[in-house]
């Protein structure tokens, strides 16, 4: 068999004596892995901001501000989840926030911080591969981690999954380190830090026994004096972690956890987890993780083991535990997302690390073979490059998914425009839409900062009832998909909706596409230009009309390319062949004065107008009237001008009676 511990380079050797903190030219090369990491992470950091997109960070966030405002989470139900993360929210709530702005203008804050905790995994998995293996294989495992691209979309959200996974790696570290050099503070070190990752999420619990028993292992070279030294270190971290516990049964609503909305536990007892469970859930981590990380790191992990290397086994064994007991632990509650295992993935990607650098003991191996003299054995650098380019080389594609990861979140997500778009140009109203845009105009749980109230009024697809039907529950608008729009075919759904604007499909947005109807038709097709301008149609209440009263009308348009300068509306009621004006009224064209005709950029937008309202003259004599409207401008009164030269259009004609 191939020896590939032998050897006494300080620089490779998976059985060489080492010091606590490498040395200088590894922090370099740590400190480019990390910039590297930071490039992919910090860039698009404030993704769809403001709208919310994740479930998670505006219940922790609005929490904070809870506690802020009443004392406490519990009218949320949150009392009783972990309150590290909410903390985190709380301390900027309150000492860094306007109170001018809403409590959701921190999350990019709290995305920030989350995103340096999962740099700084990266950086624990580096100390854990250098102590374990080698210098080489704390490197490879802080790279990989950084490239992953499951890892790299999970690291940006302002969840507590990056800070668990940081202090229980962390806390695995500091047990190593403890063994390894006989450190008695490093043993409380490791207990201080999963006492942490408890605080930001309780399934750190599972590994806490790992973490206080551990360093006991220390027994077996120790001299009685020694041994009364651990055994005493051992009672009081054990006093310690049960002073914990008792603080989070006794003295906080810990146990009420199982209450909270979403809560990862779906039921109120844990159980056993079944085959189904382990599948899903081994499934749902490896899936995240590259073969071309997993199958060659798992190889040379086994060749590893085998080779019982005395230094490394240990911290092998000690990760490998740890990984055991979160994914058993974990998958008590059932069938979980991957952002449970976020944890386990870093240890499982720190054992692969591990793994590569056997194979670079293994070159330096068969140079030794082929060079009896020695003189390319000097050359041993080669070997941990060789390993390192073909690290890259196959995992260029996990590499590019990555790029194409962060280059997505600095796109505009189309709900903000969505959201900004129906705040400045439609009237209130409820409206219907499916899961992705159920909390765009939410601004407590979607980051909604509009002016105008659009509520949500149910999670439900357009042809599931009527038109008639949603038009008796009060519904103005759907909100549907491009290809579901595409696919209706009842004309009940196309003849008595009017469609207002489309998001079509486009990679210069992130979010889904989009339609947005009205539910209700024009009433009056009509047709005619002024500039840039066309008439769709109108709406009228009272075509027929008595004097004194008034009548309500709606235009429609559509503009092949925005005005040059604002224009305002006049529409006129005059006599057939005069001039004599029986009334008039004139504004903004819109029903809010933020969206003026500069803005009119879209040539499929349907613009619907003000509700426009004329009232008649008591004096005006019985007959026919026609209604005509038009653009001019406030400061020259200059007008919009039709192809033919006219700088009005005839809207309809109005029937005074007696």
């Amino acid at each position: 068999m191939l020896r590939v511990g032998n050897f006494d380079s300080d620089t490779a050797s998976l059985n060489s004596p080492k010091i606590i903190w490498p040395k200088r030219w590894w922090w370099f090369i740590l400190a480019l892995i990390l910039i590297l990491g930071g490039t992919l992470r910090y860039t698009g950091y404030n993704f769809s901001l403001p709208y919310i997109d994740h479930p998670d960070e505006p219940n922790f966030n609005l929490a904070a501000q809870m506690t802020i405002d009443y004392g406490s989470p519990k009218p949320m139900n949150l009392d009783a989840y972990p309150p590290g993360i909410i903390a985190v929210n709380y301390v900027l709530l309150r000492f860094f926030h306007n109170p001018a702005e809403p409590p959701s203008s921190m999350i990019g804050t709290v995305r920030l911080i989350s995103i340096t905790f999962n740099l700084g995994i990266g950086l624990i998995i580096a100390l854990l591969g250098y102590q374990i293996a080698t210098p080489l294989a704390g490197l490879l495992g802080a790279g990989l981690w950084m490239i992953v691209p499951m890892i790299v979309e999970y690291s940006r959200y302002a969840t507590a999954d990056n800070f668990i996974a940081f202090f229980t790696l962390a806390a695995l570290w500091a047990v190593i380190i403890s063994v390894k050099y006989d450190r008695d503070g490093w043993a409380t070190a490791g207990i201080v830090l999963i006492m942490l990752a408890i605080v930001f999420k309780y399934q750190a619990l599972f590994v806490s026994p790992l973490i206080l028993a551990a360093p006991l292992w220390r027994l077996r070279y120790a001299v009685p004096t020694t041994r009364r030294r651990i055994l005493k270190n051992f009672a009081a971290n054990f006093v310690y972690l049960s002073l914990f516990f008792a603080w989070l049964v006794l003295l906080t609503p810990m146990l009420n956890a199982n209450q909270i909305p979403n809560w990862v536990a779906q039921t109120d007892r844990s159980t056993l987890p079944t085959l189904t469970t382990i599948d899903h859930n081994l499934q749902i981590t490896l899936a995240a993780i590259a073969a071309t990380i997993l199958i060659p790191g798992i190889a040379g992990l086994i060749v590893f083991v085998i080779q019982r290397f005395r230094q490394g086994l240990f911290g092998v064994i000690l990760v490998g535990a740890g990984g055991i007991l979160w994914f058993i632990g974990v998958s008590f509650y059932g069938q979980q997302s991957f952002r449970q295992f976020v944890a386990l993935a870093a240890l499982i990607i720190l054992l692969c690390g591990v793994g590569f650098s056997v194979w670079e003991a293994v070159l330096q191996n068969l140079l030794l073979r082929f060079d009896p003299s020695g003189r390319i054995a000097k050359w041993r650098p080669l070997a941990g490059s060789i390993v390192v380019v073909s690290v890259i080389v196959l995992n260029l594609p996990s590499i590019q998914a990555s790029v194409a990861n962060a280059t997505n979140h600095t796109l505009r997500d189309r709900r903000n425009d969505l959201a900004n778009w129906m705040d400045t140009t439609l009237t209130p109203g409820p409206y219907i839409a499916i899961e992705a845009n159920h909390k765009t105009f939410n601004r407590d749980w979607g980051g909604y900062t509009g002016i105008n109230q659009f509520p949500f009024a149910e999670w439900a697809d357009l042809t599931s009832r009527s038109i008639d039907e949603w038009r008796e529950k009060g519904i103005l608008y759907a909100i549907l998909g491009v290809n579901t729009y595409r696919e209706i075919k009842d004309p009940q759904y196309l003849d008595q909706t009017l469609l207002l604007k489309t998001y079509p499909p486009s990679r210069r947005y992130r979010g889904p596409d989009m339609v947005v109807l009205r539910l209700y038709p024009i009433q009056n097709h009509a047709e005619g230009t002024l500039g840039s301008v066309n008439l769709n149609g109108y709406d009228i209440d009272k075509p027929e009309i008595s004097p004194g009263e008034t009548m309500n009308f709606t235009l429609y348009w559509q503009a092949s390319q925005p005005t040059d300068v604002e224009y305002v509306v006049f529409n006129h009621l005059l006599p057939h062949a005069s001039t004599d004006l029986i009334a008039q009224v004139d504004g903004p064209p819109m029903p809010d004065i933020r969206r003026p005709s500069t803005t009119w950029n879209d040539p499929q937008e349907v613009l619907v107008s003000r509700p426009f309202s004329l009232t008649i003259p008591i004096n005006t004599p019985p007959g026919e009237y026609q209604l005509l409207s038009g653009f001019y401008r406030r400061d020259t009164s200059a007008r919009l001008l039709s192809p033919d030269g006219q700088d009005y259009l005839r809207i309809t004609t109005i029937s005074v009676t007696e």
